[in-house]
């Protein structure tokens, strides 16, 4: 006799992990199953703090074990994958280690996450080429990481300088190569990406900007890589080239995708077919700022997506009126912050942006000098005809880059025009 849940969760990343805790917090009574195809829950900071030599196995880096989850009152079931998905009979294939077996539900959370997206280069098979998405690839990258290996990093967004920092810290000679002329070439403007740039090559790290790579070479474990026509000689090959997202389940069950390849959602998380939902970065959601669907694979999207899937799987009303982009980090000693939207994102949806530099004031007061960053840099990015402040970027002194960083969300937020900088003290550094 089939098994049968009030909500099934299917993915045990963030977004996952949070719609099954809502389900069973909003409707204690409802039953909750979670299916996850590792063994272990984690989240993404957790693969730069493997590869960092931090961890050694993956229980170093689990956040929720199997006994938490059941402690909530949540049945985990963990190494098992879904065969196949009938959203006519409400009834999804468990393959398991030992056995294959039949679940019904009353709900469905897809909340299946993403894949690595790779270029089409070949080489891709050879040993010591990794992607950076599966805390299984960090392990083996630490294992094999040793110091005064050649190590290429693929991608120079966030992923990708984090992983070059986490390499330069075993001693390892790192290159970062992109593809585009400048490094977070989606998130910071030129003199932004510059300065970030700047300092990688401080500590050491090459940078390649308008490099695309071609082709990896290798008998058995990858040696070089080719470039612009020439070879580069590397030990290590992690790539960071972004993610696209799994949608296999949901093309089986014949749930509807978006225009960019996700799974279409409405504001309470609810795709195509009636009573499934979708989170995390298998989705799009709305962009606050622009109204517009976009496809944000983020941790802080994924996090909030999947508080509002469980909550309606559970037969609650829980709404969104879109999510702020919000990206930062810290990479080599600086602070870099991102958010809303970034002249890139505001072209691709059609808004008439610019960007606008500006500046702390300069106060007398030795106090009050801590909110003045030194050697940061500030831009505003604003919509021409309204003026409205609809992105922000910084990079500069940690604490004191984020400490404006965490007023202008609210400001962003809140739809407030360029004067409202003022009540900061900050102005248009031209």
């Amino acid at each position: 006799m089939d098994q049968e849940y009030d909500v099934i969760v299917v993915g045990g990343g963030i977004a996952g992990i949070n719609a099954a805790a809502e389900a069973k917090s909003a409707s204690p009574s409802c039953s909750v199953a979670l299916i996850a195809d590792e063994g272990t829950v984690y989240s993404r900071p957790a693969l730069t703090h493997a590869i960092s030599g931090n961890a050694k196995s993956v229980d170093e880096v689990a956040i929720f074990s199997r006994s938490t989850l059941e402690s909530l009152g949540i049945k985990t079931l963990f190494s098992s994958k879904i065969a196949s998905l009938d959203s006519k009979g409400r009834t999804v294939l468990l393959k398991g280690a030992s056995q294959v077996r039949s679940l019904k539900y009353r709900n469905l959370v897809l909340a299946t996450g993403s894949k690595p997206a790779f270029p089409r280069v070949s080489g891709l098979e050879l040993e010591g080429v990794f992607s950076t998405k599966w805390i299984g690839d960090a392990l083996r990258v630490s294992a094999l990481a040793s110091p005064g290996m050649r190590a290429s990093v693929i991608g120079a967004g966030f992923i990708g300088l984090e992983m070059a920092q986490a390499l330069f810290r075993r001693g390892l000679k790192v290159t970062l190569l992109e593809m585009q002329p400048r490094i977070l070439p989606e998130l910071l403007e030129p003199d932004l990406s510059a300065k970030v740039k700047e300092q990688l090559e401080r500590f050491g790290v090459k940078v390649l900007t308008s490099s695309s790579l071609q082709n990896m070479h290798g008998r058995k474990r990858v040696q070089q890589l080719t470039v612009k026509g020439k070879r580069l000689r590397t030990d290590l090959v992690a790539f960071a080239t972004g993610v696209k997202p799994n949608v296999e389940l949901a093309a089986m069950g014949k749930v509807k995708l978006g225009r960019t390849g996700a799974i279409a959602t409405d504001r309470m998380m609810r795709t195509s077919k009636e009573s499934i939902y979708a989170a995390g970065d298998c989705a799009e959601t709305l962009d606050l700022v622009s109204g517009k669907t976009v496809y944000r694979p983020l941790g802080t999207v994924a996090a909030r997506s999947g508080l509002i899937a469980g909550s309606n799987a559970a037969g609650k009303h829980a709404e969104y009126s879109g999510y702020l982009r919000r990206q930062y980090d810290r990479i080599f000693g600086i602070e870099i912050v991102s958010m809303g939207l970034s002249m890139h994102q505001a072209k691709s949806l059609k808004i008439n942006a610019e960007a606008i530099p500006m500046k702390p004031p300069r106060h007398s007061n030795p106090a009050l000098s801590i909110l003045r960053p030194a050697n940061a840099l500030f831009t505003a990015i604003v919509e021409k005809k309204t003026q409205r402040i609809i992105g922000w970027q910084a990079v500069g002194t940690p604490i004191r880059t984020s400490w404006y960083s965490r007023f202008i969300q609210t400001l962003i937020e809140a739809k407030k025009t360029l004067t409202s900088l003022q009540e900061l003290e900050l102005t248009v550094a031209r």
